[in-house]
């Protein structure tokens, strides 16, 4: 996974969504899968109710998680953009493993499932947490 490929199409927005899709003719509707909205960028990452529960779930878990990351304090811009400063920075991972999974899941007929990003996401977590602990121990060695 691509981390910075990911947050730079979200960034400049080059995700679109079924109404760019369907004028352009590579679709038959403009509608969203989940709820036959019309689907912009902003209903893929948010407008739609079954991405807001998704969000909403995935956020409960980082509260159980991380205790002092009261994701309540956050408003959806923070959320999306990762410009939570304040928070650690690991869940700035968890947000764009997120936005991958929305993405995937909008063109297979995989379920959304906050376990499938929990679990890339604690994955994605112990690698960084092994490769760092290796370059601490080449640093000390040197």
């Amino acid at each position: 996974m691509n981390v910075r490929s990911i947050q730079y199409k979200f960034l400049h927005r080059l995700y679109m969504g079924n109404i760019a899709l369907f004028a352009a003719g590579l679709v038959t509707s403009d509608g969203c899968k989940y709820c036959s909205l019309p689907e912009t960028f902003f209903h893929i990452f948010w407008e739609c109710e079954e991405i807001q529960d998704f969000w909403i779930t995935l956020w409960i878990r980082v509260q159980k998680y991380f205790p002092g990351q009261d994701a309540g304090d956050l408003d959806i811009c923070q959320i999306l953009f990762g410009t939570f400063i304040s928070y650690q920075p690991i869940l700035l991972l968890l947000t764009v493993i997120a936005k991958k999974e929305i993405i995937c899941a909008r063109w297979t007929e995989n379920p959304l499932s906050v376990d499938s990003v929990w679990n890339k996401f604690l994955y994605c977590a112990r690698v960084e947490n092994l490769l760092a602990a290796d370059l601490c121990r080449q640093v000390r060695s040197q």
